[in-house]
Protein backbone atom coordinates (compact mmCIF):
# COMPACT_ATOMS: atom_id res chain seq x y z
CA UNK A 1 0.00 0.00 0.00
CA UNK A 2 1.27 3.45 -0.89
CA UNK A 3 2.23 5.82 1.90
CA UNK A 4 -0.63 8.31 2.41
CA UNK A 5 -3.23 6.07 0.73
CA UNK A 6 -6.82 6.71 1.75
CA UNK A 7 -8.54 3.72 3.33
CA UNK A 8 -12.35 4.05 3.15
CA UNK A 9 -14.55 1.69 5.18
CA UNK A 10 -18.21 1.35 6.19
CA UNK A 11 -18.34 2.75 9.72
CA UNK A 12 -22.07 2.24 10.28
CA UNK A 13 -24.93 0.66 8.36
CA UNK A 14 -28.66 1.00 9.03
CA UNK A 15 -31.16 -0.39 6.50
CA UNK A 16 -30.37 1.40 3.20
CA UNK A 17 -28.06 4.02 4.73
CA UNK A 18 -24.33 3.65 5.21
CA UNK A 19 -21.78 5.92 6.86
CA UNK A 20 -18.44 5.82 5.08
CA UNK A 21 -15.31 6.83 6.98
CA UNK A 22 -11.64 6.90 6.06
CA UNK A 23 -8.26 7.73 7.46
CA UNK A 24 -7.31 11.41 7.15
CA UNK A 25 -3.78 12.29 6.08
CA UNK A 26 -2.02 14.39 8.73
CA UNK A 27 -1.67 17.38 6.42
CA UNK A 28 -5.26 17.35 5.07
CA UNK A 29 -7.34 20.44 5.78
CA UNK A 30 -10.40 19.75 3.65
CA UNK A 31 -11.82 17.56 0.93
CA UNK A 32 -14.48 17.22 -1.75
CA UNK A 33 -16.36 13.94 -2.00
CA UNK A 34 -17.59 12.60 -5.36
CA UNK A 35 -19.55 9.47 -6.25
CA UNK A 36 -20.40 7.53 -9.38
CA UNK A 37 -22.19 4.26 -10.05
CA UNK A 38 -20.46 3.73 -13.41
CA UNK A 39 -17.40 1.45 -13.40
CA UNK A 40 -15.76 3.22 -16.36
CA UNK A 41 -16.27 6.66 -14.79
CA UNK A 42 -14.78 5.36 -11.53
CA UNK A 43 -11.42 4.94 -13.29
CA UNK A 44 -11.30 8.68 -14.13
CA UNK A 45 -10.39 11.75 -12.11
CA UNK A 46 -13.41 14.02 -11.41
CA UNK A 47 -11.07 17.01 -11.20
CA UNK A 48 -10.02 16.46 -14.81
CA UNK A 49 -13.43 15.42 -16.23
CA UNK A 50 -16.51 15.73 -14.03
CA UNK A 51 -18.82 13.95 -16.51
CA UNK A 52 -20.55 11.06 -14.74
CA UNK A 53 -19.50 12.17 -11.25
CA UNK A 54 -21.87 13.53 -8.56
CA UNK A 55 -20.48 16.14 -6.16
CA UNK A 56 -21.63 14.90 -2.73
CA UNK A 57 -19.75 17.30 -0.42
CA UNK A 58 -17.71 20.27 -1.60
CA UNK A 59 -14.87 22.08 0.20
CA UNK A 60 -15.55 20.32 3.47
CA UNK A 61 -13.25 21.68 6.17
CA UNK A 62 -14.43 19.75 9.20
CA UNK A 63 -16.53 16.63 9.58
CA UNK A 64 -16.87 14.35 12.55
Amino acid sequence: MANGALLPYVAKRDADTAVIAWNKPDDATGFTLYRTSDADTATTNPHEDAAGWDDVLADTRLRS
